[in-house]
């Protein structure tokens, strides 16, 4: 009993010592020599997220879809290393008071406007449900949440001032793709996104026997 009590005393100062995130049962798993410890950590569920849409890169997803996951799992870790001074936390601890310190480092650190806040927060709903989906997680700490709503002013161009930045002539080749870009969602009403994933395919002959976009969501 004593040569436990010291082993479990070193392994916990052990896994103090390197800040590693654990619960109970990887505790016991670690102290009697198993080393099949599940994931459990919520950093640990993202990069296993992140893995699976690399994978799917050219399919599924895009290089873009793939980088923003990748930029938002960085904020995801400084957020955790700022508010509780770890590598990670337990998909057991996730409460709703995570979400809101969460929105809150946000604010208050990053400086991001509300519009942006919202939408890391989806994000990291989408890597929740993706660990409930997988069994990694019981209970939705979503559950009671509510993203603050943001009104915004549509700012739009009016037929003259859209006259006028059709027919400007800028000097560099980058602008004028971006004009010529712009100018394109005016007139048909995609958004840049939709706009940016346009391909050959999505152009057909019509009725008409003219030129249509045509996008299946």
């Amino acid at each position: 009993m004593d040569a436990i009590e010291r082993k479990a005393i070193e392994l916990a100062l052990k896994f103090e010592f390197e800040n590693k995130v654990f619960s109970a049962e990887d505790f016991i798993s670690e102290l009697l020599g198993r080393r099949n410890i599940s994931i459990k950590s919520l950093l640990a569920v993202f990069q296993k997220h992140n893995d699976g849409v690399k994978e799917l890169v050219g399919k599924s997803y895009t290089t873009a879809t793939y980088k923003k996951f990748e930029g938002f799992y960085k904020q995801v870790q400084d957020f955790i290393k700022h508010q509780y001074q770890r590598e990670d936390v337990l998909l057991l601890n996730l409460k709703l008071k995570f979400i809101l310190e969460f929105e809150h480092y946000l604010l208050t650190i990053r400086g991001m406007k509300q519009v942006s806040i919202n939408k890391s927060t989806q994000r990291l709903k989408k890597i929740i449900k993706y660990a409930i989906m997988h069994e990694y997680l019981e209970k939705d700490p979503f559950a009671l949440h509510k993203a603050k709503s943001v009104k915004q002013d549509v700012i739009f161009l009016n037929p003259e001032e859209l006259s006028v930045l059709e027919n400007y002539q800028f000097d560099s080749e980058r602008l004028t793709k971006i004009q010529d870009c712009f100018i394109f969602c005016c007139y048909t009403g995609l958004a840049y996104r939709e706009m940016s994933q346009l391909t050959q395919q999505n152009i057909v002959v019509g009725f008409d026997n003219k030129n249509w976009i045509k996008i299946t969501s």
